[in-house]
């Protein structure tokens, strides 16, 4: 699987009432197409190429002409705790501590079932990353962890 840092997931998160949160980060894993085939092949899914115009909405025959393309979605998110001052290549080694092998093991055959959603839970509750409680995390430091986490992917394998 390959695990890669979203930023529209990174916020400050603070109990109502708190005086200080924790600053976290999304990563999303999404299926590789050898290791897991079927996983891979139910999301990678047809996106349209364009907006579905009124009329082709309501009729199929005419949303069947619409050219698509394929688009691989995330099979999980996961939000990880981290400090505000967090590197590239800590957050790359943080990913691969909660990302191990027999996590990713637990995660593929959960996901591969209907029923799955409990055992992902189980999996990740206790996965949430370290970081430090902060009294604020404005939008500005956001916008600077953003760029700087910008593009960490990490190749995360469910083999030893």
């Amino acid at each position: 699987m390959k695990a890669v840092f979203e930023p529209t997931g990174t916020h400050w998160h603070k109990r109502p009432g708190a005086l200080v949160g924790k600053v976290k980060v999304r990563v999303d894993l999404f299926p590789d197409p050898i290791e897991n085939p079927v996983l891979f092949a139910v999301h990678n899914v047809d996106q349209p190429a364009r907006e579905y115009t009124p009329e082709e909405l309501a009729d199929e025959s005419l949303r069947a002409l619409v050219p698509t393309h394929k688009k691989l979605s995330p099979c999980q998110g996961h939000f990880l705790s981290v400090d505000p001052d967090i590197t590239p290549g800590q957050l790359r080694k943080l990913i691969r501590q909660t990302f191990d092998a027999n996590t990713l093991r637990i995660l593929a055959d959960a996901l591969a079932r209907e029923d799955g959603g409990r055992t992902v839970h189980l999996a990740m509750k206790g996965k949430k990353g370290r970081g430090a409680r902060v009294r604020s995390f404005d939008q500005s430091e956001c916008d600077s962890l953003n760029e700087r986490l910008k593009g960490v992917e990490v190749v995360v394998s469910g083999r030893d």
